[in-house]
């Protein structure tokens, strides 16, 4: 059946490149898959044996040894306009300082929502559309450089952007909502297949962090057709799902029925310390958080400007304060270092623009001057 997103019966054969010299083929929905190689860095899906480690065209190099963790977080909200959901999603940002948090059901109508504010955090929206559920967002630390990208593959309920890191290889981010209708489902697992098809054949290698609700208990009911079909999917594309797979364990409770719904799936980067956290507000779905191993990304530099007002002050506490006397007593280095350190209570980032910088530096050390004369 042909759709605006596409058949899901034909996209798992789009990748063609470097198979011909397979020797067997595996089978999904009637149709001959090639064999794909995979690399000892490439974690394989649900079900999948382990293979010998041999190169192939898509193999994930090995993640150099690096100082930083990244910590993730994943829920579906199910709406960002509800107070009690932005309260409980704040708490965590502020209580456990995520840096990636991803969120999925945000049913936002708008590309920037005032309740998302925060200083240390910036958000990635999904485009809006007439559909008042579903939607997806991304969550970032002011101080990555997170963009998106390919924005044609971009929907309602698909979101895909790259993180900078030190890799030698791109990090991309997905995020993405499998609606629970068969149609709409169906129509999401082949763009998602049609996405890394786009991607393998633009990166030779690339590192993968998706966070979704898949709508399918692959933990509890991996035997029903539509679990199989999602883990076929992942074995081909060479993807790990990650779940916590202790008894009892569930994402979302409705009906006093037990499900387990979202996942974190990977690919070239290293996953630990995953774990189910409690719900967000009045959302029926639990929160995942999970710690990236090995991976650095690149900071934004936080160049520090200052404002007139802001010098002002500065200048008051230096001439005015207590210990002024002190200070002004003191010969030029002493004093350079204490007012460097001061510098820092009293900038602004990014805020205004540099020239106001020299202007007001200028100003404090005439100022200085006139009221110190003797001071070199």
């Amino acid at each position: 059946m042909k759709n605006s997103v596409g058949s899901v019966d034909n996209v798992y054969i789009n990748f063609k490149k470097n198979t011909n010299n397979a020797s067997t083929a595996s089978s999904l929905d009637g149709h001959h898959l090639p064999d794909v190689t995979y690399s000892k860095h490439v974690a394989l899906g649900v079900g999948c044996p382990q293979v010998v480690p041999i190169s192939g065209p898509y193999s994930q190099p090995a993640a150099q040894s690096r100082k930083r963790q990244l910590l993730c977080y994943g829920a579906n909200i199910r709406s960002l306009y509800s107070l009690e959901n932005n309260y409980g999603l704040h708490k965590i940002l502020e209580d456990k300082s995520p840096d990636l948090f991803f969120l999925v059901e945000t049913w936002h109508q708008e590309s920037n929502i005032k309740a998302l504010q925060n200083k240390r955090y910036a958000t990635l929206f999904s485009p809006c559309d007439d559909t008042r559920g579903g939607g997806v967002a991304i969550i970032h630390r002011t101080d990555f450089i997170v963009t998106l990208l390919f924005p044609e593959f971009h929907s309602r309920n698909f979101l895909l952007a790259r993180v900078s890191s030190v890799s030698a290889f791109p990090v991309l981010l997905v995020c993405a909502y499998f609606p629970p209708d068969h149609m709409r489902r169906r129509q999401m697992i082949s763009h998602f297949a049609r996405v890394l098809d786009h991607l393998r054949s633009r990166y030779a290698s690339f590192g993968l962090i998706f966070f979704g609700d898949l709508n399918a208990d692959l933990v509890n009911d991996s035997g029903s057709p539509l679990c199989t079909k999602f883990s076929r999917l992942m074995r081909f594309y060479g993807l790990e799902t990650h779940a916590v797979r202790e008894p009892g364990s569930y994402t979302r409770e409705q009906c006093g029925r037990s499900s387990y719904l979202d996942y974190f799936l990977t690919s070239g980067v290293e996953v630990k310390e995953l774990s189910l956290r409690g719900e967000i507000g009045a959302s029926d779905h639990r929160s995942i958080s999970c710690v990236i191993g090995n991976f650095d990304p690149v900071r934004r530099r936080r160049n520090k400007f200052f404002s007139k007002v802001r010098a002002r002050q500065l200048l008051n506490h230096l001439v005015y304060g207590v210990d002024s006397e002190r200070l002004l007593s003191q010969s030029a280095l002493p004093l350079f270092l204490e007012l460097s350190s001061r510098l820092k209570l009293h900038s602004v980032v990014f805020e205004p623009r540099p020239r106001s910088y020299f202007r007001a530096i200028a100003m404090v050390e005439d100022e200085i001057r006139g009221l110190a004369p003797n001071w070199n």
